[in-house]
C-alpha cells in the first residue's frame, strides 16, 4: 500500500469516526496534493458541516474541483448540493450525466426531477422509466416511489395489492440496508 492510500485511509476512517479535525487535516493536505477524492471529501464536510462551518460556496468549489480532476462520482454530491440550493436545472444536468454512466442515485434523482417537474419539465413516462431502472439497481428510495406509483396510479392504472406488497419489501429491505451499510449509495 502506499502512503497516498495509506493516508486517505486514514482520513477516511476520522471522517467516519466523526473526528473531524484529523479528517480535514488529512483531506487538506491530500487535496493541495491533486487528489480528487481528498477534494471530494472537504466538498461533503462544508456542505454538512463536519468539523467546519456549514458553506455552501466552499463545498461547490471542492466538488468541481474533484469533478475537474476526473471523479466522476462527485457528480452526484455536486448536483444534491445544487436542490439543496434550489438551482434544480443545473442539478438536473448533473443528476443525468451521472445516471447515464449507471450511478444507482442519480438515475433516481433524474427520475425525481422529471415526475416534479424540477429542472426540466415534467414528463411522467420518462420518470417511470429512470425510477423503475433505478428501482431495477436496486435503489430503495426509488422502489419506494414506484410502489407509491402503483398505489396512486400515477403511471397508469392503480395497483392496490402490488404496490403495498412492494412497500412492505420496502420496509425490510431499509432496515436491513441501514444497519449493514448506512453509507450505501442505495440509500440517497
Amino acid at each position: 500500500m502506499n502512503m497516498s492510500h495509506e493516508r486517505t485511509e486514514l482520513a477516511y476512517s476520522a471522517l467516519t469516526a466523526s473526528n473531524y479535525a484529523v479528517a480535514l487535516s488529512e483531506f487538506s493536505a491530500l487535496a493541495t496534493e491533486g487528489s480528487s477524492y481528498a477534494w471530494h471529501c472537504l466538498g461533503w464536510m462544508h456542505q454538512h458541516a463536519a468539523g467546519t462551518a456549514k458553506d455552501f460556496a466552499k463545498a461547490e468549489a471542492c466538488y468541481r474541483k474533484a469533478i475537474a480532476l476526473g471523479d466522476p462520482d462527485t457528480n452526484f454530491h455536486l448536483a444534491r448540493l445544487l436542490v439543496e440550493e434550489q438551482r434544480h436545472q443545473e442539478a438536473f444536468a448533473y443528476f443525468l450525466a451521472e445516471g447515464d454512466r449507471g450511478h444507482p442515485s442519480s438515475i433516481y434523482w433524474t427520475g425525481r426531477c422529471y415526475l416534479r417537474g424540477e429542472g426540466v419539465e415534467k414528463d411522467v413516462g420518462k420518470a417511470k422509466l429512470y425510477l423503475e431502472r433505478a428501482a431495477d439497481k436496486g435503489h430503495l428510495y426509488a422502489r419506494r416511489d414506484c410502489s407509491l406509483a402503483k398505489m396512486r396510479g400515477t403511471f397508469g392504472k392503480r395497483d392496490l395489492l402490488n404496490g403495498v406488497i412492494g412497500w412492505i419489501s420496502i420496509f425490510f429491505s431499509l432496515i436491513r440496508l441501514a444497519v449493514s451499510d448506512p453509507y450505501s449509495e442505495l440509500l440517497y
